[in-house]
């Protein structure tokens, strides 16, 4: 019985010390991760060419995608592998736009794309991040992960020369027995992929 307490202890003294370390960064993407496919656009006689312009950050302060908190105390931080935050959350829109059938150009450097009423695109897509961010805090036996974004769009139709603002908040929390930041990862992209989805579901494409 004393051998087996002094082994939980040892173990105990262990994980709060591994907690109380340095943290470590892990490296995640954002992409748009659905819990299902989107359904086509119903008016596809004739293919829309929408142009999805880089979304811009404006979070306050700007901010990594979030953190986790371990057992003991310590804190590690996610941050995007492949690309910057805004060109990872544009690929993602412009992803769910060509799985409901668009063509889609998207424009993240210096190029833009051509407003007038002469445009080769039916509709310019820009926007701007307004929050994302995923909390994971460690318990005994489980990691709770926190997933929150919020995302607004504006939508201009060049030969109207009309402007349309749409908008989406949606937020998640779920528990993983075992922490990963491939679990992580992926509550966070499903919490994206509803923003997407609400954002743009009445848009006049």
């Amino acid at each position: 019985m004393l051998r087996s307490l002094r082994a939980i202890f040892i173990i105990f003294v262990l994980v709060f010390t591994a907690g109380c370390q340095s943290g470590r960064t892990y490296r995640m993407d954002l992409a748009y991760l659905p819990v299902q496919l989107p359904e086509l656009s119903k008016n596809l006689s004739q293919v829309p060419r929408l142009a999805v312009v880089l979304f811009q950050d404006v979070r306050v302060p700007p901010a990594d995608v979030g953190y986790r908190i371990h057992l003991g105390g310590g804190t590690d931080l996610f941050k995007t592998d492949r690309a910057p935050i805004p060109q990872e959350v544009t690929e993602a829109v412009a992803e769910y736009l060509r799985l409901r059938g668009f063509d889609v150009k998207v424009f993240t450097g210096d190029e833009k794309p051509s407003r007038d009423a002469n445009s080769p695109f039916n509709d310019i897509v820009e926007g701007t991040i307004e929050g994302l961010r995923v909390e994971a805090r460690s318990n005994v036996g489980y990691t709770q992960v926190n997933s929150r974004v919020k995302l607004s769009s504006r939508i201009y139709n060049p030969k109207k020369r009309a402007t349309q603002t749409v908008s989406a908040e949606t937020q998640d929390e779920s528990k993983i027995v075992l922490f990963n930041v491939d679990s992580v990862s992926r509550s966070l992209n499903q919490v994206l992929a509803q923003a997407i989805e609400q954002m743009y579901k009445d848009a006049p494409f």
